[in-house]
């Protein structure tokens, strides 16, 4: 049985957005939890409670830091578009979606970013990040051949979207 071919249209933006979260989250806000969780450790009278401070403080840490990662700075590594379908990396593993299940679509712009709003139910909204792909013209015209539904969007917004 083949494989379905995958489409990509290159991410862009993973080294500078690695390189700031090593300066900002994990210099910044590692300095912070290193200073926070060495003071936690200093009281003696239960030991025990300090630990579990310590635990909690680092497993905050670690949560944060993942998904700043999965949904900042790799953002456009968590989509794999199909000719059928394609799969999208959550928090929970990947889900997969067919192009028949989306209801309705919407471009959304924020400052300079836009994004794809995929609506398959009514609590299953997928955000896709346009401007995190180098060639998010192109994305965006292979949405709209594969969707049933038309995107809804502005001449202000799709002057926005092109390719790299």
């Amino acid at each position: 049985m083949t494989q379905p071919t995958s489409h990509d249209f290159g991410p862009q933006g993973a080294r500078a957005g690695l390189l700031l979260f090593s300066l900002g989250y994990v210099c910044g806000f590692g300095f912070v939890t290193v200073m926070v969780f060495r003071d936690l450790g200093m009281s003696g009278s239960d030991a025990l409670l300090a630990l579990a401070q310590q635990a909690l403080l680092l497993a905050l840490y670690l949560a944060g830091g993942y998904f700043i990662l999965l949904y900042m700075v790799f953002g456009a590594y968590r989509f794999r578009f199909l000719d059928s379908s394609f799969r999208v990396f959550t928090w929970r593993g990947w889900r997969v979606f067919t192009w028949a299940q989306i209801r309705r679509a919407d471009l959304n712009t924020y400052k300079s970013n836009v994004e794809l709003a995929l609506v398959a139910g009514p609590r299953q909204v997928i955000s896709l990040p346009l401007t995190s792909f180098r060639r998010s013209a192109s994305l965006l015209a292979f949405v709209r051949a594969r969707v049933a539904v038309p995107i809804a969007a502005t001449t202000a917004q799709l002057a926005l979207i092109t390719d790299d």
